[in-house]
């Protein structure tokens, strides 16, 4: 770690950290920058826990700790941001990609959190209405972890849940009428289609077939032109092959 970046100012609010192969425990001393708004340590190797002292930031709104290699139960973890003043302050909490166990505990002591994102640990067990969710959360991310049922009264909706989602049952009704398949182009689609292809097929042969026909001063120009092409692609190739013919006489 860098042992300076502790004693820089106490206004410093952005601390950016991310994939610089950081590794061991997190330290304390970051929960000690009481200033800090935005913290981003993601993509390290990180291990352990979110440390005590990160529950005493009175001024932190976003906390990412993505892509590292915390473990231990995410109730520890969730803990020790709770009990002070950042259980009101924080807004998002992202923690995709680690090694977090156990279950979603109770988070609705975060009075001011919008997002939350789980995503990609070892987390496990049931969906259930014990847990209590933040009522200003807007953005849960849950995806590829072991649980095993899904609650729908958490307000979580769409495939693997249960629950459908708005709009899903008229998406339902149209493939229905289908008769299960997709939507498929209508005939009037097809006829333009086709109409559409025969005129630019008309209009670039004619267009330039019809101008050698009738005019007979761009008819000579165009083939004179040919020739010319011909002549240079024979007196090319002719010099061509003689160097050739002569480099292997030798």
């Amino acid at each position: 770690m860098y042992p300076w970046l502790f004693n820089v100012s106490n206004n410093l609010g952005y601390l950016d950290l991310r994939l610089n192969q950081l590794q061991g425990s997190i330290p304390d001393a970051f929960g000690h920058i009481t200033s800090l708004e935005d913290l981003r340590l993601q993509g390290n190797h990180f291990e352990g826990g979110i440390p005590e002292s990160f529950g005493s930031m009175c001024r932190l709104l976003s906390l990412d700790l993505s892509s590292n290699k915390l473990g231990g139960k995410l109730s520890k973890s969730i803990r020790n941001l709770l009990g002070g003043c950042t259980e009101g302050t924080l807004t998002g909490l992202c923690l995709i990609e680690n090694k977090f166990i156990g279950s979603v505990p109770d988070l609705s002591r975060f009075s001011s959190l919008k997002e939350l994102q789980l995503g990609r640990n070892l987390l496990n067990g049931t969906l259930t209405n014990s847990i209590g969710l933040p009522y200003k959360l807007k953005v849960l991310v849950l995806r590829e972890n072991s649980f095993e049922v899904y609650g729908g009264h958490l307000g979580l909706c769409g495939l693997p849940l249960p629950t459908k989602c708005p709009g899903d049952e008229s998406a339902q009704g149209l493939a229905t009428h289908n008769g299960g398949k997709e939507d498929t182009d209508s005939p009037k689609d097809d006829l333009w289609f086709y109409l559409s292809s025969v005129i630019g097929f008309v209009v670039g042969f004619w267009g330039v077939c019809g101008t050698l026909l009738f005019k007979a001063s761009w008819r000579h120009a165009y083939f004179n032109f040919l020739i010319d092409v011909k002549d240079w692609l024979y007196v090319t190739a002719a010099v061509t092959f003689s160097k050739l013919r002569t480099r292997l006489s030798f």
